[in-house]
């Protein structure tokens, strides 16, 4: 990452092997520079289903997201490794979120997931705002992503 004012990567590592890390936007007011991400040189995905997905993520936060404001730790991705899910990694990442959220006076944590995402923050305590499809037109296949945030965290 390019931009470490707008976001922190941590990585959890296990005996020198990287099995999880984490991206979070920690500064909404700064500008991402990240860009389309080369969606019409992609090879691995359609062009019109990114787009789309794009377009609704763009709608999710206007819609879901904006009433935080600047006072929200975004969890833009995480990932872990096949063979350590379910062993805590993903929780140990997301902590962070929560810790970093109660030093900055109780900031709201927000989050976009798949099915198998979702599961893990509502046992976070995230709770669901709604869900976004995206879909091209006039085709079936479609993604269906779960809009989540964990607020009112305050010290212990």
């Amino acid at each position: 990452m390019q931009q470490p004012e707008k976001y922190s990567v941590l990585i959890a590592r296990l005996s020198n092997k990287t099995i999880a890390y984490s991206i979070w936007d920690i500064d909404m007011c700064i500008k991402s520079n990240i860009g389309d991400h080369g969606i019409e040189k992609r090879r691995d995905a359609d062009p019109a289903h990114m787009k789309e997905y794009s377009k609704r993520m763009s709608e999710t936060y206007s819609k879901y997201f904006n009433k935080y404001g600047s006072k929200q730790l975004r969890l833009e991705w995480l990932i872990v490794h096949p063979d350590f899910r379910y062993r805590g990694a993903g929780t140990i990442l997301c902590n962070w979120g929560k810790e970093e959220a109660i030093k900055r006076g109780g900031w709201t944590l927000t989050v976009t997931a798949s099915p198998m995402g979702k599961c893990l923050y509502n046992k976070l305590g995230y709770q669901d705002l709604g869900v976004v499809v995206a879909q091209v037109d006039k085709e079936v296949e479609r993604v269906g992503i779960f809009v989540l945030a964990k607020e009112d965290l305050v010290k212990m």
